[in-house]
């Protein structure tokens, strides 16, 4: 009897470990929100990139510009029946449901409340039945101009992040862009600024993500902050990411980088083709934002080590 030649022994098995693969996993389940309004240009362009990618993804955001509500929140039963005015850009006549949806992507929904608020409603009455469960992680922005420094007190961005990472016990991240360019997403242009920052933004969310779960300490969310494209730093593959504080602190209090204390937000974002990345808490119910401690802090660095640079390199 002649023997069995390899290459069939191998295409057999081949076909045996193929017939038992496991499936893919599902897509990863992303909550956006942020506080500039659901029409903005910046916050559709990651939902656009978001979905291409193949991220399982809904957005929750106010139907008008409610920057610098920081953590404010109202019991979605006080929303009013009814918008008093065109939502943003004319996104919606007036007189339509308060609470709503985009007529040709049910994804895209607004809410006439505070920042907060409306990422509320998409966890508590949207992410079961349209992402399948409770998401794995909070984007909130790109906001229109950066948070830095005592700002983070009062943004409605950092504090849907704030919120999600600190009640609801999911890892969140804010991005916000120094540009102060506001636009509704009718507007968006192949690489203007919101192409840029959503390519920065997927950067930073892929690496998070890759680090494995858990994806971020418990109680911790990131604080992003894109500076102003210049001619040195046109594409997203030419900015550097340095892990910062959001206020300077003495040596000792947070980690190294390079043999020195990593900077501040402002140091950072003051510099050329440079992102910043804080990662930080909240207490109290007031919702108080603050720095990390310094355990956690390593914790962040480690996960993001494969994208971090030192500000000093």
């Amino acid at each position: 009897m002649l023997p069995t030649p390899l290459f069939v022994v191998g295409l057999v098995t081949s076909l045996a470990i193929s017939a038992f693969a496991l499936p893919s996993p599902p897509p990863i389940k992303i909550l956006q929100g942020n506080d500039d309004g659901w029409a903005e240009a910046n916050v559709r362009q990651l939902y656009f990139d978001l979905k291409s990618n193949g991220y399982n993804t809904l957005l929750s955001a106010p139907a008008y510009d409610q920057s610098g509500r920081g953590s404010l929140d109202l019991p979605l039963h006080s929303v009013i029946p009814l918008l008093v005015i065109p939502a943003e850009y004319n996104s919606v006549p007036a007189f339509r449901p308060s609470i709503g949806h985009n007529t040709s992507d049910d994804r895209l929904n607004y809410v006439a409340s505070f920042p907060v608020t409306a990422m509320k409603y998409g966890l508590q009455k949207l992410a079961q039945s349209v992402l399948g469960g409770s998401p794995d992680i909070v984007l909130s922005g790109p906001n229109v101009g950066g948070n830095i420094g005592p700002q983070d007190q009062f943004s409605g961005t950092i504090g849907v992040a704030a919120a999600a990472a600190v009640s609801y016990g999911i890892p969140a991240i804010a991005f916000s862009g120094a540009d102060r360019t506001k636009r509704p997403y009718t507007d968006l242009r192949p690489g203007d600024i919101s192409h840029l920052y959503s390519a920065l933004s997927m950067t930073i969310l892929s690496q998070v993500l890759a680090s494995g779960k858990p994806y971020l300490p418990t109680n911790t969310f990131l604080n992003i902050n894109f500076p102003k494209p210049s001619d040195a730093c046109l594409a997203a593959s030419a900015f550097k990411f340095i892990l910062t504080t959001s206020e300077p602190v003495p040596s000792g209090q947070a980690v190294q980088c390079g043999g020195a204390i990593i900077p501040d937000e402002a140091t950072v974002i003051a510099s050329e083709c440079r992102v910043s990345i804080t990662a930080m808490t909240s207490e109290s119910a007031l919702m108080i934002k603050k720095d990390v401690s310094l355990d956690v802090q390593r914790q962040v660095q480690a996960k993001l080590a494969p994208i971090l640079s030192c500000y000093n390199a």
